[in-house]
């Protein structure tokens, strides 16, 4: 047998071009070559590294500074090859088993560790295992060297956390190529991290210095992942499926809304947005405006919703306090204008002729709208009752020789102030036209003292013209007495020798706040049916309640109705008054004020329902002010005419099982 030499080499041994294979596939011997520089008594061991090709580019530096690499192998030969290869490019450490690379990585982190698979104490696996768990240790890549070739043992290495497997022998160009790419590929990584927390720490920069609340919600809303509350509600820094519970009131009546609004921008991919009442970190509730918008992933489909709150409570309080204002405005506004109404049908049903009606009209009108600048000063909190009497007398009325007063300060509140200047208005007319004032020698003493939870206050006329006895009682009497006993309080007058006294008694109640009002739209104006019957033949004998905190609303009720021979109980002008009268006497109807002196209503229109007494109603404030459980109860509204209201109490007595509506 014969082996052809040189280039006559079998066909078979040629590709399809004709090329030789040989050409193209690297035999045994570089990497005998290269395992035997290894020996310590090779020939080149003495001369440094063995010879390799340059790197195809320089090692990559860190902030100017060379690299570090740990080398972790029990074989010295191995080790000793590597500090020639690398030590010209890099930093190294050198360590012979696993407990020392440990100690060594506890002293400074490397930036990437060459180790051997099998070692003294424990192996690479074991050294890998403890390096990626770790959190310090657990980026920093890994390449394995080791003898042990074949599949299983490159996945078992890879598996254990190793970034690159190298079996021995292998090529120093190789290792050097591949450290290079994993030093690059850290370097890329480290970067990214970096850009990322730079990029966190902005955001959250952004979001401690903003007043404004950021959460994160999964794509259906079923889980905040992420909330900070900025001390107004609760944070949220782990993933929860209780963010209902937590900020949301389970009693709003906002919160089908808010998730009607949820799913709607679920469904359109749309940005969320909802002014809504929040479980406030105090646990108090509050305001907030929320908006949020969706985040797509790369299909189109929703990750997660980014969004912001603000904390709106000071703002919707104040819109709430305006609403309130105004409402208050409309009611004070009405009930003057009632007031004004029944001075007039008073003051024209006692006047002789158009001059007297004329003047005493001008005259009480002139006393309310002093009273009302006087309370305007205080903003409606109250006067005092010196101030009253100097603003009632001493006003083109009476000087200070004639008028002298003595007591201890007393504050009313708006209400008793005003029905306190109506008293003195009155005492102080009847006195300058008839009495002690209408005469140069004429004075008047006013002293007062507080018993217990009342005034007492004495008016003394001397001096005066003789009076007539008895006094037949015109407008400004019966005003005094009515003011005084629709309070809860009393009048009584004493005639004498030389003059007239006065003995005006009146509760000092606490401070009452405004009634709140959740709903401040306009009232509901209802009308009667156009068959009304006529008053006249369905009031008399008709005992109807009155419940007026207004005295001159409360007089002008009962007049019309008694002009039309109704019996009027009362008029009580506290909750306690109209509850004793309901107890104590069989009626027939009621006309209700919706508010006495801001305390609520609901006990004495509860009373009347139980009694199966028909009521209405009647306020300045609108239907919003109604009772709980009385929405759909008839409402005559202030200021009204004699008609209006004969024809609702007309209503009631005709129809007492039903609900009334009417308008005017």
């Amino acid at each position: 047998m014969t082996i052809p030499k040189g280039s006559r080499a079998p066909a078979q041994h040629r590709n399809g071009n004709g090329e030789d294979r040989s050409s193209r596939t690297v035999g045994a011997a570089p990497f005998v070559e290269e395992a035997l520089r290894w020996l310590p008594d090779h020939p080149s061991s003495d001369a440094g590294l063995p010879e390799v090709d340059p790197a195809p580019h320089p090692p990559e530096k860190r902030n100017g500074s060379r690299r570090t690499l740990l080398v972790v192998d029990d074989n010295a030969d191995m080790r000793d090859y590597l500090r020639r290869l690398l030590s010209a490019q890099y930093d190294l450490k050198i360590a012979g088993n696993g407990e020392d690379a440990l100690a060594a990585v506890g002293s400074q982190k490397p930036d990437l560790i060459l180790t051997d698979i099998m070692m003294p104490g424990f192996d690479g696996i074991e050294l890998l295992r403890r390096l990626r768990t770790d959190a310090r240790t657990n980026t920093v890549p890994v390449i394995v060297l080791s003898a042990r070739a074949g599949e299983e043992s490159r996945i078992e290495g890879m598996q254990a956390g190793a970034d690159d497997y190298l079996i021995k022998p292998f090529s120093a160009r190789e290792l050097l190529a591949r450290i290079e790419a994993h030093l690059k590929m850290s370097q890329y990584r480290m970067e990214a991290a970096e850009t990322l927390r730079a990029s966190e720490e902005r955001f959250r920069a952004l979001v401690t210095a903003s007043s404004d609340i950021v959460y994160r919600m999964g794509p259906d809303w079923h889980e905040m992942r992420f909330l900070q509350g900025k001390d107004f509600v609760a944070d949220t820094d782990e993933p929860s499926d209780s963010w209902l519970e937590t900020y949301i009131p389970p009693e709003d009546q906002t919160l089908m809304l808010m998730l009607a609004r949820i799913g709607d921008a679920i469904d359109n991919k749309a940005a969320f947005e909802m002014e809504h009442r929040v479980i406030r970190r105090d646990g108090g509730l509050g305001w907030t405006h929320s908006r949020a918008i969706p985040m797509l992933d790369s299909n189109g489909d929703i990750a997660e919703w980014f969004g912001a709150a603000r904390d709106i409570t000071d703002r919707k309080r104040a819109e709430e306090t305006r609403k309130r204002l105004l409402s208050e405005l409309s009611h004070r506004v009405k009930n003057m204008l009632a007031s004004v109404q029944a001075i007039a049908q008073h003051t024209l049903r006692s006047a002789k002729n158009p001059a007297d009606f004329a003047a005493s009209f001008s005259g009480r009108l002139q006393s309310m709208s002093r009273m009302h600048s006087l309370l305007t000063r205080t903003a409606w909190e109250g006067a005092d009752l010196g101030d009253i009497i100097r603003d009632q007398l001493l006003w083109g009325t009476a000087d200070e020789r004639r008028v002298t007063t003595s007591g201890p300060p007393v504050r009313f509140d708006a209400q008793t102030a005003t029905h306190m200047a109506m008293v003195l208005h009155e005492l102080g007319t009847n006195a300058a036209k008839h009495g002690a004032l209408s005469l140069s020698n004429g004075t008047v003493s006013i002293d007062w003292n507080v018993s217990g939870n009342a005034l007492c206050l004495n008016w003394t006329e001397q001096g005066g013209p003789p009076l007539k006895t008895p006094l037949s009682p015109g407008f400004g009497t019966s005003l005094i007495e009515k003011v005084a006993t629709g309070g809860g309080g009393s009048a009584r007058l004493t005639t004498e020798a030389d003059g007239m006294r006065w003995e005006v008694r009146l509760p000092l109640e606490a401070h009452v706040p405004p009634s709140t009002l959740s709903d401040l739209e306009e009232p509901v104006r209802e009308t009667p049916a156009a068959n009304a019957p006529a008053a006249s033949t369905k009031l008399k004998g008709k005992r109807i309640l009155v419940v007026e905190d207004e005295a001159l609303i409360a007089f002008e009720i009962a007049a019309i109705l008694e002009e039309e021979d109704a019996e009027v109980a009362g008029p009580a002008a506290t909750p306690g008054d109209a509850l004793r009268l309901i107890d104590e006497m069989t009626l027939d109807a009621a006309l209700l004020d919706a508010n006495l002196r801001g305390q609520p209503v609901d006990a004495i229109a509860a009373a009347l329902a139980d009694k199966k007494v028909p009521f209405v109603f009647v306020s300045g404030y609108g239907r919003e002010a109604l009772p709980p459980g009385f929405a759909d109860t008839a409402l005559l509204a202030k200021p009204f005419n004699p008609r209006q209201l004969l024809e609702a109490a007309a209503l009631l007595v005709a129809e007492p099982k039903s609900i009334l509506r009417f308008r005017h």
